[in-house]
């Protein structure tokens, strides 16, 4: 009985203030939908950084005149360095042909022999293609003997790293000054709807009407505005990436961004949380304020 009552209650009093309430549903909207946004930003953006130190690798150049055999133990110890994924061996021949294919010279030719030592291309895992964990194989590979030396992007892994961290702050800027507005927003609708009914809630109070049976329609109201705020954002959300794939088609890979249905229930969640939350904080504001 005291659910049903809740919810009814709750529903007449979005009906109350219908004006206020689609205002707050269209911007609490706007707002969910930038933290959607920002959501889908980071996932994809997660991918795209897995994706390129997925790709990251060290070339280490052996020693001249290394025996084969000393070669062949050295492939098995880089290999065994935590986070190297596998390695690819170039023999002299490999990198003498190779550098025929790309400047159409032959190096015997020129110089009479082979200066070209064996090397070995290193794939780490993505999980180590951070600066510092590349900074820790290389030096580990390079303590290795007969290991002449050890080359990768180190300046490219620092300015990833660095746009890494920038990006995690901004986006956590962003999502403060969103969760604040919307929690302002969300608290001003319910605070419309206690003041239309300040009298009745005088009333209860009068008849032995706890606050927690006071509290429960207006916490009904917030979270139905949450809800339909979610429902409204994956719209917009939805909208806005079709439009893009339309107007961007043929400069941008969009096929490949993808919106996972998590991201869409984060969105319900997240609303449903706002209207929680906020109205819980105005309710029991007013009744401790005014009661």
């Amino acid at each position: 009985m005291s659910f049903f009552f809740s919810l009814s209650e709750g529903l007449k009093n979005l009906r109350r203030v219908r004006g206020a309430a689609i205002l707050a549903v269209l911007i609490l909207s706007l707002a969910i939908a930038t933290v959607g946004t920002a959501a889908v930003v980071g996932w994809n953006g997660q991918k795209f950084i897995k994706f390129l130190r997925s790709q990251f690798d060290l070339t280490v150049f052996v020693q001249l005149d290394t025996a084969d055999d000393v070669v062949i133990q050295l492939a098995k110890d880089i290999g065994k360095i935590e986070g190297v994924r596998d390695l690819t061996y170039i023999s002299p021949a490999q990198a003498a042909r190779k550098f025929e294919k790309e400047f159409g010279e032959n190096v015997m030719t020129i110089l009479g022999t082979n200066p070209f030592p064996a090397s070995f291309i290193v794939r780490v895992l993505p999980q180590f293609g951070t600066a510092v964990d590349a900074s820790y194989i290389a030096s580990r590979i390079a303590n290795l003997k007969n290991i002449e030396e050890v080359r990768y992007r180190k300046s490219l892994l620092v300015i990833v790293d660095k746009y890494i961290k920038i990006l995690i702050g901004a986006a956590m800027v962003v999502g403060f000054i969103v969760l604040f507005a919307a929690i302002l927003i969300s608290s001003y609708t319910i605070k419309l709807a206690i003041f239309a009914k300040r009298d009745l809630i005088w009333t209860m109070r009068l008849v032995g009407a706890t606050d927690s049976f006071i509290r429960r329609p207006f916490v009904v109201e917030g979270m139905v505005e949450g809800l339909l705020a979610g429902i409204v954002a994956i719209g917009i959300l939805e909208v806005a990436y079709r439009a893009a794939g339309f107007v961007l088609r043929g400069y941008l890979p969009l096929h490949r961004i993808e919106i996972n249905n998590e991201i869409y229930l984060g969105m319900l969640l997240f609303g449903l949380f706002l209207g929680w939350f906020s109205s819980n904080i105005s309710v029991r504001k007013y009744l401790r304020e005014k009661m």
